[in-house]
Order: C-alpha cells, then sequence, then structure tokens
C-alpha cells in the first residue's frame, strides 16, 4: 500500500471543507506558523546569498560566540516546540481559540461625529 504525501496547506485546505462549520482562525493560526517555518528554512538554506553566515555577534549560555546559522537553527528549534505544544495542548484541551472582533473607533457614532454627519 502507498501512501500519497500532502503538504500541510491541502490537509488544512481538506480540513476545512470537511468542517465547514469552523471559523477558521485555527486554520489561519496554522498556515501563519507554516509560513515562519518556511521562511526561517529559505534563510537557512540560502545562508551563503543572505549574509548570514559568521558570527552572530552574540554569545550562547556556556559563554562561546554563536554563529549565524546556530541562531537561525536554535529559532526553527524554538518555533517547533511551540507549535507542538500549543497542537498538544489544544489536542488535551488544556487550551483553546478564542476569536476576538475589533470595533473600530470611526463605527462609533459619539466618537466620530463628523463621518456621520453630526457636528
Amino acid at each position: 500500500m502507498s501512501v500519497t504525501p500532502v503538504t500541510i496547506q491541502r490537509h488544512i485546505i481538506e480540513q476545512m471543507r470537511r468542517h465547514p462549520h469552523a471559523s477558521g482562525d485555527f486554520s489561519k493560526l496554522l498556515n501563519d506558523l507554516c509560513l515562519s517555518a518556511k521562511i526561517i528554512s529559505y534563510q537557512v538554506n540560502k545562508a551563503g546569498l543572505l549574509n548570514i553566515l559568521g558570527i552572530a555577534g552574540s554569545e550562547n549560555v556556556h559563554g562561546e560566540t554563536q554563529k549565524k546559522l546556530d541562531v537561525l537553527k536554535e529559532q526553527r528549534v524554538d518555533l517547533s516546540t511551540a507549535i507542538d505544544d500549543l497542537l498538544n495542548d489544544i489536542a488535551n484541551g488544556d487550551k483553546y481559540m478564542k476569536v476576538y472582533k475589533q470595533m473600530k473607533m470611526y463605527n462609533d457614532d459619539e466618537l466620530n461625529p463628523v463621518l456621520r454627519g453630526q457636528k
């Protein structure tokens, strides 16, 4: 039996189709995390061209000078760990998504009477 690999974007889209009642906020979060991972991966793969080889100008916990690629690798590990922790917490019911709506001040008649024709 062969398994066809599926990209995470395709998986997200398929899951959105299976759950049309969902708000899409979690899908947006996953897409944003994927984009962050792609950016870090791109920077690591193109290190020589992007001038990110050499010394980063910072020290690690042992007092050693860090290389730029080591810093990117550490950021990738931190991001992966954070994603794994978040997804595990959501799966276990320890965390959940909240949706907040932001109302602009110009939507309020009292805060913006000029747009509403009041003076």
